[in-house]
């Protein structure tokens, strides 16, 4: 590993940015922003400071050795770091060559956020940019006259200087019964799993909670050699769902649009909302309802019943939800505080069991536990302490038993959190604690105040969906755009409109990969042919593309993601649930109210011409005001500057200024290897253009900056 340059102690005591927590969402925050600072070529910010009690950066709590036996509950597949790449994780353990399984350890996973953070201070380094760690706890945060922030430490050094400040603090477990700490044999939470050593292997245990952390709890008890009797108790009685393997939503786009609804029209509520979701599950699953039906008489059969659908691949319901991931704190953004306590009380249960499952591995686990009578999970509410041990009330009857684990999962009410940087900002009104938990920050950079920015559990009022690792990554990402003076991005659905050429269709697979990494949504529409070009001809063309040229591009650098990268429109529809429409003369005019029915923002035209394909009234006058529409001409023949841009207009009525394309009568794509060799070169070039031009429209900013006028007054790209 690269050098660290960090130490326990920096000097003098002042930075830009401090951030405040060193697992990984400080590792995170670090990252994402150092990737932004190399972005400019003179970054503003000079010095970050990390402050964290632990003398490692990167595993904190969650993924150090005190977890020992624990395994990630997600699939290693959705565990990046970086945002916009899920698969980061699994490549780097790939390029490591290590044998894990497809939910590893706890353990390995810390290893690549370590590996994150060393990476991140040597990229720093060679910016001229120092990032250092502080190996301490901040105890209390302050504001002073000129807006900059103190911040003291616990071990009583002097306090640090920063300009803003990032809380990082990670996650709390929640505690139900803090007055049981007299009684010995209690465990508040399950945290580090090396204290549940100390229960005798063949004691009775009670877990208080029957979700993942109480799985955790299982998985360290069995993975301590534990024979005595384990049993759940909690308010549900039932178990979270397997995992189940599934195939991609082919319509997920209609969740996209279900988020517009519910942001753009409140009122419509949680009914609207749990009915688009209902109604994409029943696209799914072919109207088949039994995935939520209850009948079975006994955890222990729902738990055999849902093993057989994960392992049987029937389990395709869950492939909606995982969907929803980047799209639930909008929904809950768009809800009403009456339509949240309704979600809160009557459904947050059930949303938990079924979107959070346990992997396979866990399941089998527990279902041969069950089998033979040493886990029992029972529904109750009431635990205490009889004078000799605790006891459950349950409704299998009274269960007792000298240790109890309270796995009741985090802590969000701030006021419970044992974090003396957290509680010092709210005593001093540097923010305000949220109703339904954590700090009250801005939706989209995620600022409780000047200066002052969180993360993590922190946010959970403000978007709901916070601990798994894709939304850590975006809200980094978010934070670092900030702390750089970057406005937001805004997740946009972009009309993609693509001619009839086959070369402008191929950019589109390179195109919307990234499109959907940036948290955008495209649409396919596919522009009528020129006449010189017959329907048969495009036939033929659209064959001879399936047959040979795509196999030809992906050949070229055998890899998945290659050939990710090379697929027709069906295929890539297909793989990303997208819609996909051609436009005719029959329906030309009904494409506008397709557009506005999916709240359309933007509009990129790819073709492989020099001039751009004439766009229908019908369509052109969706594309006005704050929406725009980008031409993308790829010339075929061009060496030198294979692109060019040109900012589509339109007037009063929405006409459009642009000029009709001409091809000669006849003309046809070359396909010779030369030609597809030199295309493919510019087809990366041409998908970093768009998406650029695409940034600054998400950002809500002026095309002007990055595009310049030619002489005939149109804008290109610089």
């Amino acid at each position: 590993m690269p050098s660290t340059g960090t130490s326990t102690r920096v000097g003098p005591a002042s930075a830009d940015v401090v951030i405040v927590g060193g697992g990984a969402s400080g590792v995170a925050v670090t990252i994402h922003l150092v990737r932004r600072l190399s972005a400019t070529k003179t970054p503003s910010i000079q010095r970050i400071v990390l402050v964290e009690p632990q003398a490692t950066v990167g595993p904190g709590l969650a993924y150090s050795g005190a977890c020992a036996g624990t395994i990630i509950n997600m699939h290693r597949d959705a565990m990046g770091l970086w945002n916009g790449d899920p698969r980061h994780f699994s490549r780097w353990v790939n390029e490591r060559e290590l044998e894990i399984d497809d939910y590893p350890s706890r353990g390995v996973y810390g290893t690549y956020l370590e590996y994150l953070w060393y990476q991140a201070v040597e990229e720093a380094r060679q910016l001229g940019v120092e990032v250092c760690l502080v190996a301490d706890e901040v105890q209390d945060i302050d504001r002073r006259d000129d807006g900059t922030f103190s911040l003291a430490l616990a071990s009583g050094k002097p306090s640090l200087s920063a300009q803003d400040v990032v809380l990082a603090v990670g996650n709390f477990s929640a505690v139900a019964h803090p007055h049981f700490s007299r009684y010995p044999g209690f465990f508040p939470f399950p945290w580090p799993t090396t204290g549940l050593k100390a229960i005798p292997t063949d004691a009775p245990v009670l877990v208080l909670g029957s979700r993942l952390s109480a799985i955790d709890v299982v998985n360290v008890l069995y993975h301590n050699g534990h024979r005595g009797e384990i049993t759940f108790v909690s308010r549900s009685g039932r178990l979270p769902k397997v995992q189940s393997r599934t195939v991609p939503f082919p319509h997920r786009h209609t969740l996209y649009t279900l988020a517009k609804e519910v942001e753009s029209c409140p009122d419509r509520g949680l009914a609207h909302l749990a009915g688009g979701v209902l109604h994409a599950i029943a696209r799914q699953t072919g109207d088949e309802s039994t995935w939520m039906m209850n009948g079975h008489h006994s955890p222990l059969e729902e738990l055999r019943a849902d093993l057989e659908d994960a392992e049987e691949g029937r389990g395709q319901w869950q492939s909606i939800l995982r969907a929803t991931a980047p799209l639930v704190e909008r929904y809950w953004h768009g809800l009403g505080d009456p339509e949240r306590d309704l979600f809160m009380k009557r459904l947050n249960s059930g949303w938990m069991r079924y979107r959070h499952g346990m992997p396979v591995s866990s399941a089998k686990r527990l279902l041969t536990m069950m089998e033979r009578e040493q886990l029992h999970v029972r529904k109750g509410t009431r635990v205490a302490w009889n004078g000799s041990c605790f006891e459950a009330q349950t409704d299998g009857g009274p269960v007792q038993a000298p240790y109890l684990i309270e796995a009741i999962g985090q802590e969000s009410d701030v006021s419970s959190i044992p974090s003396g940087a957290v509680q010092s900002v709210i005593r001093k009104n540097l923010a305000v604690a949220h109703p339904y938990g954590g700090l009250v920050v801005d939706f989209n950079n995620l600022n409780a105040s000047p200066g002052l920015y969180a993360i993590g559990s922190l946010t959970r009022g403000t978007h709901f969906y916070v601990s798994s690792v894709d939304r850590i990554a975006e809200h980094a990402a978010r934070i670092a755009d900030a702390l750089t003076g970057q406005p937001t991005v805004r997740s946009q659905h972009i009309a993609l409109f693509l001619s009839g050429d086959l070369f402008s269709h191929l950019l589109a697979s390179r195109l919307v990969p990234q499109l959907l990494a940036a948290g955008h949504i495209p649409f396919l529409f596919i522009l009528p042919a020129p006449t010189a070009i017959s329907e048969q001809g495009r036939l033929l063309e659209h064959a001879l593309m399936q047959k040979h040229v795509v196999p030809f591009l992906a050949g070229l650098e055998p890899s998945q993601q290659n050939e990710a990268q090379a697929q027709t429109l069906d295929a890539l529809a297909a793989t990303h649930g997208l819609f996909l429409q051609t436009i005719d003369d029959c329906n030309v005019k009904s494409v506008g109210h397709t557009m506005q029915k999916h709240a359309i923002d933007h509009g990129i035209v790819l073709q492989c011409s020099t001039s751009p394909q004439p766009i229908s009234d019908a369509i052109s006058r969706h594309f006005v005001s704050t929406r725009k529409m980008v031409h993308l001409c790829l010339n075929p023949r061009s060496a030198g500057q294979p692109f060019s841009v040109r900012l589509h207009k339109c007037g009063g009525e929405g006409r459009s200024d642009s000029s009709p394309l001409h091809r000669p009568e006849g003309w046809r794509e070359e396909y010779t290897s030369a030609m597809l060799r030199h295309k493919r070169r510019v087809f990366s070039q041409g998908a970093d253009l768009a998406m650029a031009v695409l940034d600054r429209l998400a950002r809500a900013q002026e095309l002007e900056r990055l595009l310049f006028r030619d002489p005939g007054g149109s804008l290109r790209a610089h």
